[in-house]
C-alpha cells in the first residue's frame, strides 16, 4: 500500500510541473520570443544532460544502498559508499564541465542557426552551462541515495523542486531583469544551486551526520563497475533524445527548435507515470529475488502500457484543440503532428522503462549501455535521412523508431517477450496506432472528440482489467458508497 502512495505522490508532483510548463511557455514565448526560447531549450537540455556525466553513481548508489538495506548493512558502509559516489561524481563533474564548455562554446558560435543580434548574447552561456555540471552531479548522486533508502516522496519533492526552478527563475528573470540569454541561464544555475543545497543536506541528515568522511576504495570499485555501464546509458541514452533537437537547430535553425521543442516538452511530461513508478519500485526490484522480481516487472509492465495508453490515446486525439487553446495565434500547424507522432515513441519508452529498470536492478547495466550505443550511430542516419527528406515530421518518426527499436531489445533481453505479454501490450499498442491514424484521416471540427471517446474508453476498459486483483479492490474500496 505504500508503494501506492509513494508512486501517487510521485505522480502528483509532476503533475504541478505540467502544470507550470504549460502555464510558462506562452509567457516564455510572449517575452524572449521563439528564437530566444529554442536557444534556452537547448540550455536546459544541457543541464539535463550533464547530470547524466556522473559516471553513473546516481543509479549506483540507489542500487548500492538499497542493497545495503536489504543485506542489514550497517551506517558506516551506507556512509562510505555515498562519500566515495560523492568523490567519483564530483571529479567526472569537473571534466565534463571542460566539455560542456569546449561543446556548447563551438555549437552556439558555429553551426546554431540564430539572429546574429541575438547570438551577441550567447558569449557567456557556455561558461555558465558548465558551472552548472558539478552541482548537477552532486544533486544526482544524493537524491540517488536517498531512493535508496526509499525516501521516494522526499526524491519527488526535491525533484518538482528542480523542474519547478529551472521554469520560474528564468521566467521570472525575463520578465523583472532582461531578456538576454545569459541572465536566463544565469537564473538556471541561481536554480539548480537553489535545489542542490537542501538536497545534500537531507543526505547528510539520513546518512552522513556523525560518520566520518571517508571514501572507500572498494566502494569506489563496486560503484564503477555498476556505474561505468550506467554512465554509458547515461550518456549515450539522453544524447540519442536531445540529438534530435541540435540537428533541428543546425540544419533548420533556432525558430524550428521552438516549433520542435514546446510540443516534445509538453508531451514528454506525460512520462511522469511511468516515471514515478519507477523511482519507487526500482529499490524493490533490487531486493527482491530474480523470480520474484522478474514476475513483478512483467505485471508492473503491463499495468503502466494499458494505464499510459488512455493518457497517449486522449493526447494523440486532442492535440488541436489543445495546442491552439493553448498557444493560440502563437502555433505553429507543424506542432500538432509533431505531439501526435511523438505520442507514439513515448508510450513505447514508457513500456521499455520497466526492462530497462529490470535488467539494471538485477546488475547487468552493461547490456543497456551497450544497446545504446549500438542505436547512436543507426539513430543519427535515420534523423539525417528522414529530416533532410520530411523536416520535423521526418524527426518526429525516427524517434518513433527508435522507441520501438529500444523497446524489442529491452524485452528480449528481459525474457519478456513472450505469448502472455505480447497479448496483454499488443491490444493497447493497436488502439494507440489506430487513434493517430483516424485522426490523421478525419478532418473534421468534431474529430478529436469523437475519437478520444471511440479509441479512450476501449483503453480505459482494457488499463482497468490489466489491474492486479488486489490493486482493483483497493481501488473500490475507496470510492464512495452511497446508502439508502
Amino acid at each position: 500500500m505504500q508503494s501506492v502512495k509513494d508512486i501517487a505522490f510521485s505522480f502528483a508532483t509532476m503533475a504541478v510541473v505540467v502544470i507550470v510548463t504549460i502555464i510558462s511557455v506562452p509567457l516564455f514565448l510572449a517575452q524572449i520570443g521563439a528564437e530566444r526560447y529554442g536557444a534556452l531549450a537547448i540550455a536546459w537540455l544541457v543541464l539535463g544532460y550533464a547530470g547524466q556525466a556522473d559516471f553513473g553513481m546516481s543509479r549506483a548508489i540507489t542500487q548500492r544502498v538499497a542493497a545495503l538495506r536489504g543485506a542489514n548493512g550497517d551506517a558506516g558502509q551506507a556512509a562510505r559508499a555515498i562519500w566515495s559516489a560523492l568523490l567519483v561524481a564530483s571529479a567526472i563533474g569537473a571534466v565534463a564541465a571542460l566539455l560542456v564548455f569546449a561543446v556548447v562554446g563551438w555549437f552556439f558560435g558555429g553551426p546554431f542557426k540564430i539572429n546574429p543580434e541575438i547570438a551577441t548574447e550567447l558569449k557567456y552561456v557556455a561558461l555558465l552551462l558548465a558551472i552548472s555540471t558539478p552541482l548537477v552531479n552532486i544533486y544526482s548522486v544524493a537524491v540517488g541515495a536517498l531512493l535508496g533508502a526509499e525516501r521516494a516522496q522526499l526524491v519527488a519533492t526535491f525533484h518538482l523542486l528542480s523542474s519547478l526552478c529551472l521554469t520560474l527563475f528564468p521566467l521570472a528573470a525575463a520578465y523583472l531583469v532582461a531578456v538576454d540569454l545569459t541572465t536566463l541561464v544565469f537564473a538556471a544555475f541561481l536554480a539548480r544551486l537553489a535545489v542542490t543545497i537542501p538536497a545534500v543536506a537531507a543526505c547528510w541528515g539520513q546518512f552522513l551526520r556523525r560518520q566520518p568522511v571517508r571514501s572507500s576504495r572498494t566502494e569506489i570499485g563496486n560503484l564503477a563497475h555498476f556505474g561505468s555501464w550506467v554512465m554509458v546509458t547515461g550518456l549515450v541514452g539522453p544524447l540519442l533524445v536531445i540529438s534530435d533537437r541540435f540537428l533541428i537547430g543546425a540544419i533548420l535553425g533556432a525558430v524550428a527548435v521552438a516549433v520542435y521543442t514546446i510540443p516534445f516538452q509538453v508531451a514528454s511530461r506525460t512520462m511522469m507515470i511511468p516515471y514515478a513508478v519507477m523511482q519507487v519500485m526500482f529499490p524493490k526490484l533490487v531486493r527482491g529475488t530474480d523470480t520474484g522480481s522478474h514476475a513483478n516487472a512483467r505485471e508492473y509492465m503491463v499495468v503502466l502500457g494499458s494505464v499510459y495508453a488512455v493518457v497517449v490515446i486522449g493526447v494523440i486525439s486532442l492535440a488541436e484543440p489543445l495546442l491552439r487553446l493553448w498557444l493560440g495565434a502563437g502555433l505553429d500547424e507543424r506542432s500538432i503532428l509533431i505531439a501526435q507522432v511523438i505520442m507514439v515513441g513515448l508510450w513505447a519508452n514508457a513500456v521499455a522503462q520497466v526492462p530497462f529498470g529490470f535488467i539494471q536492478a538485477r546488475g547487468d547495466p552493461k547490456f543497456t549501455g551497450l544497446l545504446h550505443v549500438a542505436e547512436l550511430p543507426i539513430y543519427f542516419a535515420v534523423l539525417v535521412l528522414l529530416g533532410s527528406a520530411f523536416g520535423l515530421a521526418g524527426v518526429a518518426v525516427a524517434f518513433v523508431m527508435r522507441c520501438a527499436g529500444d523497446l524489442l531489445a529491452l524485452l528480449y533481453r528481459a525474457k519478456m517477450l513472450d505469448r502472455w505479454v505480447a497479448a496483454r501490450l499488443v491490444p493497447t499498442a493497436l488502439l494507440v496506432l489506430a487513434a493517430l491514424a483516424a485522426i490523421r484521416m478525419w478532418d473534421h471540427a468534431f474529430a478529436p472528440y469523437a475519437i478520444a471517446a471511440a479509441f479512450g474508453a476501449p483503453a480505459t476498459i482494457w488499463a482497468w482489467a490489466s489491474l492486479p486483483a488486489a490493486l482493483r479492490q483497493q481501488l473500490l474500496s475507496r470510492l464512495p458508497m452511497r446508502t439508502a
